[in-house]
Protein backbone atom coordinates (compact mmCIF):
# COMPACT_ATOMS: atom_id res chain seq x y z
CA UNK A 1 0.00 0.00 0.00
CA UNK A 2 1.21 3.27 -0.57
CA UNK A 3 1.58 6.31 2.14
CA UNK A 4 -1.98 7.45 1.68
CA UNK A 5 -3.19 3.83 2.32
CA UNK A 6 -1.32 2.92 5.39
CA UNK A 7 -2.40 6.60 6.57
CA UNK A 8 -5.91 5.89 6.39
CA UNK A 9 -5.12 2.56 7.87
CA UNK A 10 -3.96 4.08 11.05
CA UNK A 11 -6.45 6.10 11.30
CA UNK A 12 -9.28 3.34 11.78
CA UNK A 13 -10.99 4.40 8.54
CA UNK A 14 -12.46 1.08 6.80
CA UNK A 15 -10.11 0.39 3.77
CA UNK A 16 -11.32 -1.04 0.66
CA UNK A 17 -9.16 -3.54 -0.82
CA UNK A 18 -7.97 -2.44 -4.66
CA UNK A 19 -6.01 -4.69 -7.01
CA UNK A 20 -2.25 -4.59 -6.12
CA UNK A 21 -0.12 -4.82 -9.67
CA UNK A 22 3.80 -4.97 -10.46
CA UNK A 23 3.80 -1.48 -10.48
CA UNK A 24 2.12 -0.62 -7.13
CA UNK A 25 5.10 -3.33 -5.41
CA UNK A 26 7.28 -1.41 -7.27
CA UNK A 27 6.28 2.23 -5.87
CA UNK A 28 6.35 0.83 -2.17
CA UNK A 29 9.87 -1.01 -2.64
CA UNK A 30 11.23 2.45 -3.94
CA UNK A 31 9.64 4.26 -0.83
CA UNK A 32 10.80 1.81 1.18
CA UNK A 33 14.40 1.73 -0.12
CA UNK A 34 13.98 5.84 0.74
CA UNK A 35 12.74 5.33 4.39
CA UNK A 36 15.88 3.28 5.08
CA UNK A 37 17.87 5.20 3.50
CA UNK A 38 16.50 8.02 5.31
CA UNK A 39 16.19 6.67 8.37
CA UNK A 40 18.22 8.33 11.41
CA UNK A 41 18.89 4.80 13.49
CA UNK A 42 19.88 3.30 10.20
CA UNK A 43 18.29 0.12 10.31
CA UNK A 44 14.40 -1.10 11.80
CA UNK A 45 13.49 -3.16 14.28
CA UNK A 46 12.97 -7.12 13.37
CA UNK A 47 9.75 -6.66 15.04
CA UNK A 48 8.75 -3.75 12.78
CA UNK A 49 9.54 -4.88 9.89
CA UNK A 50 7.98 -8.54 10.50
CA UNK A 51 4.71 -6.23 11.48
CA UNK A 52 5.18 -4.34 8.53
CA UNK A 53 5.48 -7.25 6.08
CA UNK A 54 2.80 -9.61 8.03
CA UNK A 55 0.29 -6.04 7.12
CA UNK A 56 1.51 -6.03 3.66
CA UNK A 57 0.73 -9.77 3.35
CA UNK A 58 -2.34 -9.89 5.13
CA UNK A 59 -2.94 -6.97 2.94
CA UNK A 60 -2.04 -8.54 -0.31
CA UNK A 61 -3.81 -11.62 1.06
CA UNK A 62 -7.13 -9.94 1.15
CA UNK A 63 -6.59 -8.54 -2.38
CA UNK A 64 -5.89 -11.72 -3.82
CA UNK A 65 -8.81 -13.11 -2.06
CA UNK A 66 -10.89 -10.19 -3.17
CA UNK A 67 -9.71 -10.43 -6.88
CA UNK A 68 -9.93 -14.02 -6.60
CA UNK A 69 -14.32 -13.30 -5.71
CA UNK A 70 -13.97 -10.28 -8.26
CA UNK A 71 -12.48 -13.23 -10.95
CA UNK A 72 -15.15 -16.05 -10.00
CA UNK A 73 -17.86 -13.40 -10.14
CA UNK A 74 -16.08 -12.12 -13.39
CA UNK A 75 -15.82 -16.24 -14.87
CA UNK A 76 -19.10 -16.82 -13.41
CA UNK A 77 -20.55 -13.74 -15.11
CA UNK A 78 -18.20 -14.83 -18.20
CA UNK A 79 -19.98 -18.21 -18.36
CA UNK A 80 -23.59 -17.08 -17.70
CA UNK A 81 -22.36 -14.62 -20.83
CA UNK A 82 -21.38 -17.57 -22.69
CA UNK A 83 -24.12 -19.73 -21.59
CA UNK A 84 -25.94 -16.05 -23.30
CA UNK A 85 -23.78 -16.24 -25.79
CA UNK A 86 -24.25 -19.79 -26.94
CA UNK A 87 -28.02 -19.42 -26.55
CA UNK A 88 -27.65 -16.83 -28.60
CA UNK A 89 -25.43 -17.98 -31.10
CA UNK A 90 -27.97 -20.95 -31.50
CA UNK A 91 -31.02 -19.12 -32.20
CA UNK A 92 -28.59 -16.94 -34.15
CA UNK A 93 -27.75 -19.97 -36.07
CA UNK A 94 -31.53 -21.12 -36.48
CA UNK A 95 -32.24 -17.70 -37.44
CA UNK A 96 -29.54 -18.08 -39.90
CA UNK A 97 -30.57 -21.06 -41.08
CA UNK A 98 -34.21 -19.44 -41.34
CA UNK A 99 -33.24 -16.62 -43.26
CA UNK A 100 -30.88 -18.76 -45.19
CA UNK A 101 -34.02 -21.23 -45.82
CA UNK A 102 -36.26 -18.21 -46.53
CA UNK A 103 -33.49 -16.73 -49.09
CA UNK A 104 -33.49 -19.71 -50.98
CA UNK A 105 -36.77 -19.44 -51.19
CA UNK A 106 -36.85 -16.65 -52.14
CA UNK A 107 -34.07 -17.07 -54.53
CA UNK A 108 -36.63 -19.71 -56.03
CA UNK A 109 -39.49 -17.75 -56.39
CA UNK A 110 -37.64 -14.58 -57.65
CA UNK A 111 -35.87 -17.13 -59.95
CA UNK A 112 -39.52 -18.43 -61.09
CA UNK A 113 -41.07 -15.11 -61.06
CA UNK A 114 -38.20 -14.10 -63.86
CA UNK A 115 -38.88 -17.14 -65.82
CA UNK A 116 -42.04 -16.36 -65.75
CA UNK A 117 -41.95 -12.63 -66.38
CA UNK A 118 -40.09 -13.85 -69.46
CA UNK A 119 -42.19 -15.87 -70.33
CA UNK A 120 -45.45 -13.24 -70.10
CA UNK A 121 -42.93 -11.17 -71.76
CA UNK A 122 -42.45 -13.50 -74.87
CA UNK A 123 -46.00 -14.11 -75.07
CA UNK A 124 -46.67 -10.36 -74.35
CA UNK A 125 -44.23 -9.43 -77.30
CA UNK A 126 -45.94 -11.38 -79.29
CA UNK A 127 -49.22 -10.73 -78.68
CA UNK A 128 -48.32 -7.16 -79.72
CA UNK A 129 -46.26 -8.34 -82.78
CA UNK A 130 -49.72 -9.86 -83.91
CA UNK A 131 -51.84 -7.16 -82.73
CA UNK A 132 -49.64 -4.71 -84.44
CA UNK A 133 -49.59 -6.77 -87.99
CA UNK A 134 -53.36 -7.08 -87.38
CA UNK A 135 -53.71 -2.95 -86.84
CA UNK A 136 -51.75 -2.68 -89.60
CA UNK A 137 -53.50 -4.64 -92.07
CA UNK A 138 -56.42 -3.00 -90.82
CA UNK A 139 -54.87 0.22 -90.54
CA UNK A 140 -54.56 -0.38 -94.51
CA UNK A 141 -57.90 -1.92 -95.04
CA UNK A 142 -59.26 1.42 -93.42
CA UNK A 143 -57.12 3.34 -95.51
CA UNK A 144 -58.21 1.82 -98.27
CA UNK A 145 -61.79 1.80 -97.49
CA UNK A 146 -61.79 5.99 -97.15
CA UNK A 147 -59.97 6.40 -100.12
CA UNK A 148 -62.88 3.86 -101.70
CA UNK A 149 -65.56 6.28 -99.50
CA UNK A 150 -64.02 9.21 -100.96
CA UNK A 151 -63.97 7.99 -104.45
CA UNK A 152 -67.48 7.40 -104.31
CA UNK A 153 -68.41 10.27 -102.31
CA UNK A 154 -66.47 12.53 -104.88
CA UNK A 155 -68.72 10.28 -107.66
CA UNK A 156 -71.52 10.95 -105.77
CA UNK A 157 -70.85 15.19 -105.39
CA UNK A 158 -70.02 14.97 -109.33
CA UNK A 159 -72.96 12.93 -110.02
CA UNK A 160 -75.26 15.18 -107.89
CA UNK A 161 -73.85 18.62 -109.46
CA UNK A 162 -74.60 16.72 -112.81
CA UNK A 163 -78.09 16.20 -111.72
CA UNK A 164 -78.35 19.33 -110.40
CA UNK A 165 -76.89 21.08 -113.38
CA UNK A 166 -79.28 18.87 -115.73
CA UNK A 167 -82.51 19.57 -113.07
CA UNK A 168 -81.34 23.28 -113.91
CA UNK A 169 -81.13 22.99 -117.33
CA UNK A 170 -84.31 21.26 -117.69
CA UNK A 171 -85.85 23.82 -115.64
CA UNK A 172 -84.99 26.73 -117.77
CA UNK A 173 -85.94 25.01 -120.68
CA UNK A 174 -89.52 24.13 -119.09
CA UNK A 175 -89.68 28.22 -117.83
CA UNK A 176 -88.49 28.93 -121.45
CA UNK A 177 -91.01 26.46 -123.19
CA UNK A 178 -93.70 27.82 -121.10
CA UNK A 179 -92.62 31.55 -121.59
CA UNK A 180 -92.39 30.71 -125.34
CA UNK A 181 -96.08 28.51 -124.97
CA UNK A 182 -97.54 31.45 -123.19
CA UNK A 183 -96.60 34.27 -125.54
CA UNK A 184 -97.52 32.22 -128.81
CA UNK A 185 -100.94 31.68 -127.08
CA UNK A 186 -100.58 35.53 -126.74
CA UNK A 187 -99.57 36.22 -130.07
CA UNK A 188 -102.37 34.10 -131.61
CA UNK A 189 -105.28 35.88 -129.32
CA UNK A 190 -103.69 39.13 -130.52
CA UNK A 191 -103.84 37.76 -134.28
CA UNK A 192 -107.15 37.02 -133.74
CA UNK A 193 -107.87 40.08 -131.66
CA UNK A 194 -106.27 42.51 -134.66
CA UNK A 195 -108.15 40.22 -137.12
CA UNK A 196 -111.25 40.98 -135.12
CA UNK A 197 -110.69 44.88 -135.27
CA UNK A 198 -109.55 44.62 -138.85
CA UNK A 199 -113.10 43.54 -139.68
CA UNK A 200 -114.66 45.93 -137.94
CA UNK A 201 -112.97 48.97 -139.52
CA UNK A 202 -113.73 47.16 -142.80
CA UNK A 203 -117.91 47.46 -141.50
CA UNK A 204 -117.83 50.63 -140.08
CA UNK A 205 -115.91 52.17 -142.67
CA UNK A 206 -118.89 51.83 -145.35
CA UNK A 207 -120.98 53.19 -142.64
CA UNK A 208 -119.22 55.75 -142.16
CA UNK A 209 -118.98 56.72 -145.69
CA UNK A 210 -122.83 56.16 -146.27
CA UNK A 211 -123.97 58.53 -143.16
CA UNK A 212 -121.52 60.98 -144.40
CA UNK A 213 -122.72 60.65 -148.24
CA UNK A 214 -126.69 60.84 -146.62
CA UNK A 215 -125.72 63.88 -144.32
CA UNK A 216 -124.32 65.50 -147.57
CA UNK A 217 -127.41 64.89 -149.32
CA UNK A 218 -129.98 65.47 -147.05
CA UNK A 219 -128.06 69.12 -145.63
CA UNK A 220 -129.59 71.36 -148.12
CA UNK A 221 -133.21 69.49 -147.83
CA UNK A 222 -133.71 70.31 -144.21
CA UNK A 223 -132.37 73.91 -144.56
CA UNK A 224 -135.55 74.30 -146.75
CA UNK A 225 -137.48 73.10 -144.82
CA UNK A 226 -135.60 74.90 -141.92
CA UNK A 227 -135.96 78.09 -143.73
CA UNK A 228 -140.20 77.16 -145.00
CA UNK A 229 -141.86 76.28 -142.03
CA UNK A 230 -139.51 77.60 -139.61
CA UNK A 231 -138.75 74.54 -137.24
CA UNK A 232 -135.05 73.70 -136.39
CA UNK A 233 -133.00 71.05 -137.33
CA UNK A 234 -130.18 69.09 -135.67
CA UNK A 235 -127.21 68.33 -137.84
CA UNK A 236 -124.97 65.98 -136.48
CA UNK A 237 -121.35 66.34 -137.97
CA UNK A 238 -119.01 63.57 -137.25
CA UNK A 239 -115.61 64.29 -136.16
CA UNK A 240 -112.33 62.84 -136.23
CA UNK A 241 -111.12 60.32 -134.16
CA UNK A 242 -114.31 59.91 -132.35
CA UNK A 243 -115.07 63.04 -130.61
CA UNK A 244 -118.35 64.12 -129.90
CA UNK A 245 -120.77 64.81 -132.27
CA UNK A 246 -122.11 68.64 -132.77
CA UNK A 247 -125.02 70.06 -133.16
CA UNK A 248 -125.01 72.58 -135.68
CA UNK A 249 -127.91 75.43 -135.16
CA UNK A 250 -129.82 76.36 -138.05
CA UNK A 251 -128.77 79.07 -140.51
CA UNK A 252 -130.48 81.56 -142.73
CA UNK A 253 -127.96 80.72 -145.58
CA UNK A 254 -126.89 77.23 -146.81
CA UNK A 255 -124.48 76.32 -145.06
CA UNK A 256 -120.63 75.85 -146.85
CA UNK A 257 -119.06 73.52 -144.12
CA UNK A 258 -118.15 70.61 -146.16
CA UNK A 259 -116.01 67.59 -144.38
CA UNK A 260 -112.54 68.42 -144.58
CA UNK A 261 -110.60 65.25 -147.26
CA UNK A 262 -107.82 64.74 -144.94
CA UNK A 263 -110.13 63.91 -141.84
CA UNK A 264 -111.64 60.59 -141.19
CA UNK A 265 -114.07 59.33 -138.71
CA UNK A 266 -113.47 56.90 -136.09
CA UNK A 267 -115.49 56.08 -133.36
CA UNK A 268 -113.86 55.47 -129.99
CA UNK A 269 -115.23 51.71 -129.89
CA UNK A 270 -112.95 51.54 -132.87
CA UNK A 271 -110.01 53.36 -130.85
CA UNK A 272 -110.47 50.93 -128.50
CA UNK A 273 -110.42 47.53 -130.57
CA UNK A 274 -107.59 49.61 -132.27
CA UNK A 275 -105.36 49.68 -129.16
CA UNK A 276 -106.40 46.00 -128.40
CA UNK A 277 -105.25 44.55 -131.78
CA UNK A 278 -102.08 46.82 -132.20
CA UNK A 279 -98.39 45.18 -131.87
CA UNK A 280 -96.20 47.06 -129.29
CA UNK A 281 -93.15 45.84 -131.09
CA UNK A 282 -94.79 46.55 -134.14
CA UNK A 283 -94.46 50.65 -135.62
CA UNK A 284 -97.09 50.74 -138.20
CA UNK A 285 -99.91 52.84 -137.73
CA UNK A 286 -103.42 51.18 -138.20
CA UNK A 287 -105.64 54.12 -137.66
CA UNK A 288 -106.28 56.13 -140.72
CA UNK A 289 -104.34 57.81 -142.85
CA UNK A 290 -104.48 62.04 -143.00
CA UNK A 291 -105.01 61.06 -146.97
CA UNK A 292 -108.73 61.89 -148.55
CA UNK A 293 -107.99 59.49 -151.30
CA UNK A 294 -105.99 56.52 -149.05
CA UNK A 295 -107.58 56.58 -145.91
CA UNK A 296 -105.85 53.65 -144.57
CA UNK A 297 -101.62 53.50 -144.55
CA UNK A 298 -101.34 49.59 -144.79
CA UNK A 299 -103.68 47.61 -147.38
CA UNK A 300 -106.24 45.81 -145.70
CA UNK A 301 -106.79 41.55 -146.40
CA UNK A 302 -109.84 41.07 -147.91
CA UNK A 303 -113.18 39.95 -146.33
CA UNK A 304 -112.48 36.38 -147.22
CA UNK A 305 -108.96 36.23 -146.55
CA UNK A 306 -109.33 36.98 -143.16
CA UNK A 307 -112.43 34.68 -142.28
CA UNK A 308 -109.75 32.22 -143.60
CA UNK A 309 -107.08 33.28 -141.14
CA UNK A 310 -109.60 33.68 -138.21
CA UNK A 311 -110.65 29.92 -139.09
CA UNK A 312 -107.05 28.61 -139.44
CA UNK A 313 -105.87 30.57 -135.98
CA UNK A 314 -108.91 29.39 -134.47
CA UNK A 315 -108.32 25.83 -135.41
CA UNK A 316 -104.58 26.10 -134.62
CA UNK A 317 -105.58 27.44 -131.05
CA UNK A 318 -108.07 24.66 -131.00
CA UNK A 319 -105.23 22.02 -131.78
CA UNK A 320 -103.08 23.59 -129.05
CA UNK A 321 -105.55 23.30 -126.64
CA UNK A 322 -106.40 19.42 -127.49
CA UNK A 323 -102.85 18.74 -127.27
CA UNK A 324 -102.10 20.28 -123.87
CA UNK A 325 -105.52 18.88 -122.10
CA UNK A 326 -103.92 15.18 -123.68
CA UNK A 327 -100.16 15.29 -122.39
CA UNK A 328 -101.93 16.99 -118.70
CA UNK A 329 -104.21 14.25 -118.87
CA UNK A 330 -101.30 11.65 -120.09
CA UNK A 331 -99.27 12.81 -116.95
CA UNK A 332 -102.38 12.14 -114.39
CA UNK A 333 -102.44 8.25 -116.07
CA UNK A 334 -98.46 8.15 -116.46
CA UNK A 335 -96.74 9.57 -113.25
CA UNK A 336 -93.43 9.61 -112.97
CA UNK A 337 -91.60 6.29 -111.69
CA UNK A 338 -89.22 6.83 -108.54
CA UNK A 339 -87.97 4.07 -106.12
CA UNK A 340 -90.73 5.20 -103.37
CA UNK A 341 -93.67 4.61 -105.95
CA UNK A 342 -91.87 1.53 -106.95
CA UNK A 343 -91.27 -0.16 -103.38
CA UNK A 344 -94.82 0.75 -102.44
CA UNK A 345 -96.90 -0.85 -105.04
CA UNK A 346 -94.67 -3.92 -104.62
CA UNK A 347 -95.04 -4.25 -100.88
CA UNK A 348 -97.44 -1.18 -99.64
CA UNK A 349 -100.08 -2.42 -101.88
CA UNK A 350 -99.65 -5.89 -102.82
CA UNK A 351 -103.31 -6.48 -104.03
CA UNK A 352 -102.52 -4.45 -107.10
CA UNK A 353 -102.78 -6.18 -110.44
CA UNK A 354 -99.97 -6.93 -112.79
CA UNK A 355 -102.02 -6.46 -115.92
CA UNK A 356 -104.98 -3.73 -115.33
CA UNK A 357 -107.00 -1.35 -118.14
CA UNK A 358 -105.53 1.99 -119.02
CA UNK A 359 -106.86 4.23 -121.23
CA UNK A 360 -104.72 5.24 -124.19
CA UNK A 361 -105.44 8.68 -125.59
CA UNK A 362 -105.72 8.71 -129.82
CA UNK A 363 -106.83 5.48 -130.60
CA UNK A 364 -108.56 5.32 -133.76
CA UNK A 365 -109.56 2.60 -135.86
CA UNK A 366 -107.19 2.82 -138.27
CA UNK A 367 -103.63 1.00 -139.84
CA UNK A 368 -101.48 3.11 -137.75
CA UNK A 369 -103.56 1.72 -134.12
CA UNK A 370 -101.55 -1.51 -132.56
CA UNK A 371 -102.53 -3.59 -130.00
CA UNK A 372 -103.25 -2.12 -127.03
CA UNK A 373 -101.85 -4.05 -123.87
CA UNK A 374 -103.03 -3.10 -120.56
CA UNK A 375 -99.82 -2.15 -117.97
CA UNK A 376 -98.76 -1.11 -114.83
CA UNK A 377 -95.97 -0.06 -113.26
CA UNK A 378 -95.61 -3.21 -111.18
CA UNK A 379 -95.11 -5.46 -114.09
CA UNK A 380 -91.59 -3.96 -113.73
CA UNK A 381 -90.93 -5.21 -110.67
CA UNK A 382 -89.74 -8.67 -110.58
CA UNK A 383 -87.19 -11.29 -110.93
CA UNK A 384 -87.09 -10.16 -115.25
CA UNK A 385 -84.26 -7.22 -114.48
CA UNK A 386 -81.66 -9.12 -112.74
CA UNK A 387 -80.18 -10.83 -116.55
CA UNK A 388 -78.07 -8.98 -119.03
CA UNK A 389 -75.36 -10.48 -121.31
CA UNK A 390 -73.08 -12.53 -119.91
CA UNK A 391 -73.98 -11.87 -116.54
CA UNK A 392 -75.83 -15.01 -114.74
CA UNK A 393 -79.00 -15.02 -112.85
CA UNK A 394 -79.75 -15.06 -110.45
CA UNK A 395 -78.07 -11.73 -109.36
CA UNK A 396 -79.73 -9.20 -106.39
CA UNK A 397 -77.03 -6.41 -107.60
CA UNK A 398 -77.76 -6.28 -110.93
CA UNK A 399 -81.08 -6.75 -110.41
CA UNK A 400 -81.11 -3.21 -108.21
CA UNK A 401 -78.46 -1.63 -110.90
CA UNK A 402 -80.65 -2.31 -114.01
CA UNK A 403 -83.89 -0.89 -112.08
CA UNK A 404 -81.82 2.50 -111.24
CA UNK A 405 -80.46 2.69 -114.50
CA UNK A 406 -84.30 2.83 -115.95
CA UNK A 407 -85.42 4.96 -113.23
CA UNK A 408 -82.70 7.24 -113.93
CA UNK A 409 -82.32 7.83 -117.70
CA UNK A 410 -85.89 7.38 -118.54
CA UNK A 411 -88.33 9.23 -120.27
CA UNK A 412 -91.48 10.16 -118.62
CA UNK A 413 -94.03 7.15 -119.71
CA UNK A 414 -96.76 10.15 -120.54
CA UNK A 415 -93.99 11.40 -123.15
CA UNK A 416 -92.86 7.47 -124.67
CA UNK A 417 -96.37 5.49 -124.53
CA UNK A 418 -98.02 5.74 -127.90
CA UNK A 419 -100.62 3.87 -129.57
CA UNK A 420 -99.49 4.61 -133.13
CA UNK A 421 -97.35 1.56 -134.77
CA UNK A 422 -93.65 2.18 -134.74
CA UNK A 423 -93.02 2.47 -139.11
CA UNK A 424 -89.30 3.09 -139.21
CA UNK A 425 -86.64 2.95 -136.93
CA UNK A 426 -82.72 4.31 -137.14
CA UNK A 427 -79.91 3.27 -134.62
CA UNK A 428 -77.68 6.03 -133.24
CA UNK A 429 -74.45 6.13 -131.76
CA UNK A 430 -74.40 4.06 -127.97
CA UNK A 431 -73.15 6.22 -125.26
CA UNK A 432 -72.09 4.99 -121.73
CA UNK A 433 -75.08 5.90 -119.06
CA UNK A 434 -73.64 5.05 -115.17
CA UNK A 435 -72.98 1.31 -115.39
CA UNK A 436 -74.28 0.43 -118.79
CA UNK A 437 -74.69 1.30 -122.44
CA UNK A 438 -77.69 3.39 -123.46
CA UNK A 439 -78.39 2.83 -126.80
CA UNK A 440 -80.43 5.77 -128.67
CA UNK A 441 -83.61 5.24 -131.04
CA UNK A 442 -85.01 7.19 -133.93
CA UNK A 443 -88.49 6.28 -134.78
CA UNK A 444 -91.28 7.48 -136.97
CA UNK A 445 -95.40 6.67 -135.73
CA UNK A 446 -97.76 6.46 -137.94
CA UNK A 447 -98.43 7.70 -141.43
CA UNK A 448 -97.92 11.40 -141.07
CA UNK A 449 -94.53 10.36 -140.35
CA UNK A 450 -94.21 11.82 -136.25
CA UNK A 451 -90.58 11.55 -135.15
CA UNK A 452 -89.74 10.51 -131.32
CA UNK A 453 -86.76 9.98 -129.57
CA UNK A 454 -86.45 6.83 -127.22
CA UNK A 455 -83.52 5.03 -125.40
CA UNK A 456 -82.61 1.78 -124.37
CA UNK A 457 -84.10 3.31 -120.87
CA UNK A 458 -87.05 4.17 -122.05
CA UNK A 459 -88.31 0.05 -122.45
CA UNK A 460 -90.37 -0.27 -119.61
CA UNK A 461 -92.19 2.86 -120.69
CA UNK A 462 -92.93 1.94 -123.98
CA UNK A 463 -96.29 -0.19 -125.34
CA UNK A 464 -95.32 -3.42 -125.06
CA UNK A 465 -96.40 -4.15 -128.89
CA UNK A 466 -93.51 -1.57 -129.24
CA UNK A 467 -90.75 -3.82 -127.98
CA UNK A 468 -92.45 -6.96 -130.44
CA UNK A 469 -91.62 -4.42 -133.55
CA UNK A 470 -88.48 -3.18 -132.46
CA UNK A 471 -86.86 -7.07 -131.93
CA UNK A 472 -88.55 -8.02 -135.64
CA UNK A 473 -87.06 -5.06 -137.05
CA UNK A 474 -83.80 -5.63 -135.27
CA UNK A 475 -84.01 -9.44 -136.35
CA UNK A 476 -82.88 -7.83 -139.45
CA UNK A 477 -79.42 -7.45 -138.39
CA UNK A 478 -78.77 -10.27 -135.65
CA UNK A 479 -75.31 -10.32 -135.87
CA UNK A 480 -74.92 -6.30 -134.92
CA UNK A 481 -77.74 -6.01 -132.91
CA UNK A 482 -77.59 -9.08 -131.04
CA UNK A 483 -77.20 -7.56 -127.35
CA UNK A 484 -80.50 -5.31 -128.05
CA UNK A 485 -82.01 -8.26 -129.31
CA UNK A 486 -81.49 -10.14 -126.07
CA UNK A 487 -82.21 -7.37 -123.76
CA UNK A 488 -85.87 -7.11 -125.60
CA UNK A 489 -86.54 -10.62 -125.45
CA UNK A 490 -86.31 -10.81 -121.89
CA UNK A 491 -88.31 -8.34 -121.47
CA UNK A 492 -91.29 -10.11 -123.48
CA UNK A 493 -90.77 -13.43 -121.76
CA UNK A 494 -90.65 -12.52 -118.64
CA UNK A 495 -93.55 -9.71 -119.26
CA UNK A 496 -95.61 -12.70 -120.58
CA UNK A 497 -94.41 -14.92 -117.50
CA UNK A 498 -95.99 -12.37 -114.94
CA UNK A 499 -98.80 -12.14 -117.14
CA UNK A 500 -99.72 -15.55 -117.07
CA UNK A 501 -100.29 -15.14 -113.23
CA UNK A 502 -102.67 -12.30 -113.79
CA UNK A 503 -105.62 -14.97 -113.18
CA UNK A 504 -104.51 -16.08 -109.78
CA UNK A 505 -104.14 -12.25 -108.92
CA UNK A 506 -107.77 -11.66 -109.86
CA UNK A 507 -109.35 -14.70 -108.12
CA UNK A 508 -107.06 -14.04 -104.71
CA UNK A 509 -108.26 -10.23 -105.28
CA UNK A 510 -111.78 -11.08 -105.71
CA UNK A 511 -111.62 -13.90 -103.33
CA UNK A 512 -112.74 -16.52 -106.06
CA UNK A 513 -111.14 -19.78 -107.00
CA UNK A 514 -110.03 -20.49 -110.12
CA UNK A 515 -111.83 -23.42 -111.81
CA UNK A 516 -110.38 -23.99 -115.45
CA UNK A 517 -107.41 -25.66 -115.79
CA UNK A 518 -105.15 -25.99 -118.79
CA UNK A 519 -104.32 -29.69 -119.75
CA UNK A 520 -101.65 -29.13 -121.18
CA UNK A 521 -102.53 -29.88 -124.86
CA UNK A 522 -104.92 -28.68 -127.11
CA UNK A 523 -107.76 -30.24 -128.98
CA UNK A 524 -107.39 -30.84 -132.82
CA UNK A 525 -108.45 -27.31 -134.22
CA UNK A 526 -109.50 -28.73 -137.57
CA UNK A 527 -112.68 -31.40 -136.05
CA UNK A 528 -113.68 -28.30 -133.60
CA UNK A 529 -116.58 -25.96 -134.12
CA UNK A 530 -115.87 -22.09 -134.47
CA UNK A 531 -117.33 -20.58 -131.23
CA UNK A 532 -117.74 -23.97 -129.13
CA UNK A 533 -116.40 -24.29 -126.09
CA UNK A 534 -114.19 -27.38 -125.98
CA UNK A 535 -115.04 -28.73 -122.10
CA UNK A 536 -112.11 -31.30 -121.70
CA UNK A 537 -109.04 -28.79 -122.61
CA UNK A 538 -111.04 -25.46 -122.39
CA UNK A 539 -110.22 -23.98 -125.27
CA UNK A 540 -112.55 -22.37 -128.04
CA UNK A 541 -111.42 -22.32 -131.97
CA UNK A 542 -111.43 -18.74 -133.79
CA UNK A 543 -110.65 -17.86 -137.45
CA UNK A 544 -108.74 -15.11 -138.02
CA UNK A 545 -109.52 -12.66 -141.18
CA UNK A 546 -106.66 -14.52 -143.45
CA UNK A 547 -108.81 -17.48 -143.02
CA UNK A 548 -106.26 -19.46 -140.43
CA UNK A 549 -107.84 -21.24 -137.33
CA UNK A 550 -106.54 -20.89 -133.63
CA UNK A 551 -107.28 -21.79 -130.51
CA UNK A 552 -108.43 -19.22 -127.44
CA UNK A 553 -107.56 -20.70 -124.29
CA UNK A 554 -110.03 -19.92 -121.58
CA UNK A 555 -107.41 -19.55 -118.88
CA UNK A 556 -105.75 -16.81 -120.58
CA UNK A 557 -108.67 -14.52 -121.10
CA UNK A 558 -107.60 -11.94 -118.96
CA UNK A 559 -104.26 -11.58 -120.92
CA UNK A 560 -106.33 -10.41 -123.64
CA UNK A 561 -107.48 -6.40 -124.39
CA UNK A 562 -110.81 -5.72 -124.01
CA UNK A 563 -111.26 -5.55 -128.27
CA UNK A 564 -110.16 -8.72 -128.83
CA UNK A 565 -111.86 -10.27 -125.76
CA UNK A 566 -115.16 -9.07 -126.80
CA UNK A 567 -114.62 -10.39 -130.37
CA UNK A 568 -113.98 -13.58 -128.13
CA UNK A 569 -116.81 -13.30 -126.21
CA UNK A 570 -119.26 -12.69 -128.97
CA UNK A 571 -118.19 -15.58 -131.38
CA UNK A 572 -118.92 -18.03 -128.24
CA UNK A 573 -122.10 -16.32 -127.56
CA UNK A 574 -123.48 -16.70 -130.91
CA UNK A 575 -122.51 -20.44 -131.41
CA UNK A 576 -125.92 -22.37 -130.69
CA UNK A 577 -124.11 -25.36 -129.29
CA UNK A 578 -122.62 -23.94 -125.67
CA UNK A 579 -124.97 -24.05 -123.35
CA UNK A 580 -126.02 -20.97 -121.43
CA UNK A 581 -124.17 -22.03 -117.93
CA UNK A 582 -121.08 -22.39 -120.20
CA UNK A 583 -121.65 -18.55 -121.77
CA UNK A 584 -122.59 -17.48 -118.33
CA UNK A 585 -119.29 -19.22 -116.56
CA UNK A 586 -117.44 -17.63 -119.27
CA UNK A 587 -118.99 -14.21 -118.15
CA UNK A 588 -118.31 -14.01 -114.88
Amino acid sequence: MDATQMDHAGSGQTLYPTLVTKRHLKAVNEKLDQQLSTSSSGAYSEAALKALFSSVVTEHSATLSFAAKAIESSTSQCHQASLAVDSSTKVCKEATAKVDKIVSEAHLFLDSLQAAATKNAQTVNALVESLQRSLQSKRSNLEVARQAIEAVNETLHANVNDRLNQLKAELVNYKLCTATAEVNDLKSEREVIRSSAADVHSILLPLITIRRHLADKLRPTLDILSRIEGFPVNCVQPKQGGEKMTTQPPSGTKPSTEPKGNEASVSNKDKKMKKIGEDDTDNEDDVYAENPKNPFQKVKPSEKEIKENYKKQKAELEQKQKEAELLEKKKSMFPIWTIDSLQRCAIDEPIILWLEPVMSFGIENSKDAQFHMPITRKTFIFHCFNLTAAIPSPDPKVDRDILEFYLEFAQPQYLTWSSKKITTLKFLKPYSAGKFINFKFKVTRGTEGSVHNITFADLPNLNPHDWILLNNIHLSNPQEYQPIIDHVKRILVYYIHEAAKIDQEIASAIHKRTTIKTMGRAGNVNTMVKGKIDSKYQTVMFIRGEGQKCLFALVDKYLFSTSCLEHILEIIQRCDQNSAAEKKSLIC
